[in-house]
């Protein structure tokens, strides 16, 4: 909203006349508002959130240990692994939901996995009651990719809960942003405290240094602009709940149009709403997205190429050859559209009124026969 943009500017405006730029005060106000607001204990700021993924998963692993991570997802999920020295072993997804699947997850498990990257993936929730009993049953450890998913609920509590590390990004894209920016939230103190340590050079004072670390810092500006948008995280959300509401009533009843589903226990925060496109209903899903576009509605395939066909991973294929079928289904008939909080009710009519549009220009004879 406008005041959110006038506050945000101020309280930059304040940190740049001060010549305090660096991670200082306000980055230390916005940790402690982030944590009260997701529950948790502890949080700390960083420089976007694959730096959060890389400080997690440098924090809970070690060279050559096995993390098990869904193969739908963006590339940071696992990328962040390689560059911990681990190794990203790849797991089939939910086909509802799209989120990992544990029992393929199970099937991957080896004496070398130590952990499993849970990705609240569009902003869906993951059943955490199930998740925890998985993690304990398998020794491994939880680190929660809630890139998507600010605001996202298992019941009662903010995603993440279940997981010894969760990451946030703060990318232009999501409903909190400072331009980039991540932060990693957690319950333990030591992992909180090593965190802060590999962020910054790994000193604990200036000039001593006791661990490998890095320059992940966030900067007081951009923090000052997640503290001034952080109050508004919950209106954000109940907009995109609304009109991904108003979407389901719209879809549910077209043949070869599936719309998101949502367990009973998840409060979905609807980073994207995300459409399956039967093609032997509706035809292929590139070209109902450009007869969309034609109609002046924008929409976008997340992820049209899975992690394991990433040419970055392809070491990785000969030695997890179990194939991940849904995956690579839904990578060929997924679309998402508008659903951001910015939409108003006309737009979202727009939008409603350009997918049926296009239902009925692309179906299927056996459709209408």
């Amino acid at each position: 909203s406008g005041d959110t943009s006038i506050r945000a500017l101020l309280m930059a405006t304040r940190v740049l006349e001060s010549g305090a730029l660096r991670s200082g005060p306000v980055a230390a106000e916005f940790e402690r508002a982030f944590a009260d607001f997701v529950g948790a204990r502890h949080a700390y700021t960083c420089s976007n959130g694959t730096a959060a993924l890389h400080l997690a998963y440098l924090s809970v692993i070690q060279p050559g240990d096995e993390v098990l991570v869904p193969a739908m997802t963006f590339f940071a999920s696992a990328s962040a692994v390689a560059l911990a020295g681990g190794v990203p072993v790849f797991c089939d997804v939910d086909p509802d939901t799209f989120l990992v699947d544990l029992d393929d997850a199970a099937a991957r498990i080896t004496g070398r996995t130590t952990a499993i990257c849970a990705v609240y993936l569009f902003g869906q929730a993951i059943a955490a009651p199930e998740l925890r009993a998985f993690a304990s049953k398998h020794g491994l450890a939880v680190v929660g990719d809630a890139a998507q998913a600010l605001g996202s609920r298992w019941e009662d509590d903010h995603v993440g809960k279940e997981a010894m590390l969760t990451t946030h990004s703060f990318y232009p894209t999501k409903n909190l942003f400072v331009g980039e920016g991540g932060m990693v939230t957690t319950d333990d103190e030591a992992l909180d405290g090593l965190g802060r340590l590999l962020r910054s050079h790994g000193q604990g004072q200036k000039y001593r240094h006791t661990h490998l670390g890095l320059n992940y810092r966030m900067t007081d500006v951009e923090a000052a602009i997640g503290l001034a948008q952080l109050p508004k995280i919950t209106g954000r959300n109940a907009r995109r709940r609304a009109n991904a509401a108003k979407y389901d009533a719209a879809f549910a009843p077209i043949e070869g149009l599936e719309t998101p589903q949502v367990p009973d226990g998840s409060f979905h925060s609807y980073h994207q709403y995300t459409l399956k496109i039967d093609p032997t209903v509706l035809g292929e899903r590139d070209e109902f997205a450009r007869r969309l576009g034609d109609l002046g509605v924008g929409s976008q395939v997340n992820y049209p190429m899975s992690l394991h066909r990433q040419q970055v991973f392809a070491d990785l294929l000969s030695s997890q050859a179990r194939p991940l079928d849904v995956t690579d289904e839904l990578c060929r008939t997924v679309l998402s559209i508008p659903v951001h909080h910015h939409l108003e009710d006309d737009d979202v009519d727009t939008v409603i009124d350009a997918v049926l549009t296009t239902c009925d220009a692309v179906a299927q004879p056996s459709r209408s026969a």
